[in-house]
């Protein structure tokens, strides 16, 4: 089976199950573990929806986005045919003929409907591959309303914390969250391209680093 894989998963399986060839007759889902249930209700409703695709098998299985392009590099073949990656994997990806390009029409919709950033994030050369579901990283803070008052500021909730007796977690030992700290007070990242005699071309940090 020609492999078909996309960023996006929730209410994507009538887009992408166009890609998928005629002689198929199963067709494997990876997700996160905690959608599951979801995406067998979601699948249970595009069937409905679209009778000629509800004679397929469809299998759900857990595998989330962190794993995915490392498990279809393994082996294609037993791979996913929609499954979700991080952007930064589809190069890999692409390199090792386990994503089919976006048929035009289809590239033209989601151009039309997604940012630039977006549209680029799927793209390689100038071929899409895949089907964006953001073009942002992020941060979110889920906490107690009973416990944490004022959530403006992280010396309030840690003080709400400690008037409860209750502890607060924030994972440090990222690079991905500790520029939190630096970009929440007014720091600006810049980077310069430099070449250095018989060395490859490489980027170098080297202002504006408030700490």
């Amino acid at each position: 089976m020609r492999k078909l894989a996309t960023i996006i998963m929730a209410g994507a399986l009538a887009v992408t199950a166009m890609g998928i060839t005629a002689n198929a007759d199963e067709i494997k889902v990876w997700v996160a573990d905690n959608v599951v249930d979801f995406t067998n209700g979601q699948i249970e409703a595009f069937k409905e929806a679209n009778p000629d695709y509800a004679d397929y098998d469809y299998v759900v299985e857990p595998v989330g986005e962190g794993d995915a392009a490392g498990n279809m590099i393994t082996d294609v073949e037993a791979g996913a045919d929609i499954f979700g990656f991080a952007q930064d994997q589809i190069a890999r990806l692409v390199s090792a003929g386990a994503l089919i390009d976006v048929e035009p029409e289809n590239a033209e919709k989601v151009k039309a409907e997604n940012d630039p950033g977006a549209v680029a994030a799927a793209t390689v050369g100038e071929t899409l591959y895949a089907y964006p579901l953001t073009s942002d990283n992020g941060y979110f803070l889920y906490y107690d309303k009973s416990v944490v008052k004022d959530p403006s500021s992280l010396e309030a909730i840690v003080a709400d914390c400690e008037a409860a007796g209750k502890n607060f977690y924030m994972e440090i030992n990222s690079g991905w969250y500790q520029t939190a700290f630096f970009f929440a007070t007014g720091a600006d990242l810049t980077y310069d391209t430099a070449t250095l005699p018989h060395a490859m071309p490489i980027m170098l940090p080297i202002r504006d680093l408030l700490l």
